[in-house]
């Protein structure tokens, strides 16, 4: 089994900090007029500012076996699990709860280990499609666990 986290509610950013919906404009670069490619590149930015990733990777999985997918569909864990097992073996996908434009959504893949992650990322053409959803591009991002946090020696 892949495992699987809750499916958070989908707030864009800038409503959910505020716990009003419809309060606020759009996120500048929405607004702005931003390519898919655009949109893909601010929600990896904003996901990375707003998440602790390490803290989301499971006790006993290796974190440079994770992969962080951004400005996917609302799709289901088991979707993505099934979606990146294409290019490598999937372990785990856990759904995070940032959600930048209101449309997307983000979730930490683990692979059986850092090769695996490699392989994806030098394969995988950037783009996922889910059922009658158009192709949307997608953004990738490696975990690195700190050195000293590996054992006592920093090894």
């Amino acid at each position: 089994s892949w495992g699987a986290s809750s499916s958070p509610s989908c707030l864009p950013t800038h409503n959910r900090h505020l716990g009003f919906s419809g309060l606020m404009s759009e996120p500048e670069g929405a607004a702005a007029g931003m390519t898919p490619e655009e949109e893909a590149d601010q929600v990896l930015r904003q996901v990375v500012q707003e998440e602790d990733l390490l803290r989301h990777v499971p006790e006993g999985f290796d974190p440079e076996a994770t992969l962080l997918v951004v400005n996917l569909p609302k799709a289901s864990a088991l979707e993505v699990g099934a979606h990146f097992a294409w290019y490598a073996p999937v372990v785990r996908v856990t759904r995070l709860s940032s959600c930048i434009f209101g449309k997307d959504a983000s979730y930490l893949v683990s692979f059986v280990d850092s090769d695996s992650v490699i392989s994806v990322l030098e394969r995988h053409g950037r783009v996922f499609k889910s059922g009658a959803s158009n192709a949307r591009p997608i953004r990738f991002k490696k975990l690195h666990a700190e050195a000293a946090a590996r054992n006592w020696f920093g090894w």
